[in-house]
């Protein structure tokens, strides 16, 4: 979905995520981008409810509540009942912030202008764990975020066959990211989250 403020890029069928999600970063004209996710379904509305944050603002990230569907039945939802500004460091820990958890690219609105001035874009070696680092260099590129309560995006319920991927994902991630700044934080915070999930299957 595109109009001229904003544009929403799919969610990627067929092909490499990342791959899918750069090519399109790279030739976005609106001020502002989202990306959808498999298994996704966004409330009518939701990008128009993100922007007028955005504007009103001068955020650097907006995000949204979201909620997880399993069997027809909602198995989480986020906690937040108020409009919450955070700074660059507090978000930095909402990304691994298991009550709350942040690190997803659904449910947030990016300033394109930031993505091409710091030449963001998703890792296309990585996958399972692109998304993360995605948001800790963007995110280490802004001043703030404000996190709305509204649940306007539902997802599907990650099971323990995404668990066992994420993990594989984790090593892939420790082997490539080890010459990164944030290597051995977002490594261990990363496998501290897991181990977490997997005690709880």
């Amino acid at each position: 979905m595109k109009t001229n403020d904003f544009e929403i890029v799919p969610a990627p069928v067929g092909e490499n995520a990342a791959e899918f999600r750069n090519k399109a970063i790279k030739s976005c004209k609106a001020k502002y981008i989202m990306f959808a996710g498999d298994g996704m379904v966004m409330e009518p509305g939701m990008g128009e409810v993100l922007m007028d944050e955005m504007v009103s603002s001068g955020a650097g990230l907006v995000t949204c509540g979201y909620d997880i569907i399993s069997d027809e039945q909602c198995v989480y939802t986020t906690p937040e009942f108020n409009r919450r500004v955070l700074d660059r460091e507090d978000m930095l820990c909402r990304y691994f912030y298991q009550t709350h958890y942040q690190g997803y690219v659904w449910n947030k609105m990016f300033k394109t202008s930031v993505l091409k001035k710091h030449r963001i874009r998703f890792d296309t070696d990585i996958p399972g764990s692109e998304e993360m680092l995605f948001l800790i260099r963007y995110t280490k590129a802004i001043h703030d975020v404000v996190m709305l309560p509204d649940v306007l995006c539902h997802v599907s319920n990650v099971g323990e066959a995404d668990i066992d991927f994420e993990l594989e994902a984790y090593i892939r991630m420790q082997k490539k990211l080890w010459r990164h700044e944030d290597a051995q934080w977002l490594c261990e915070q990363t496998l501290e989250l897991l181990e977490m999930e997997a005690e709880d299957l």
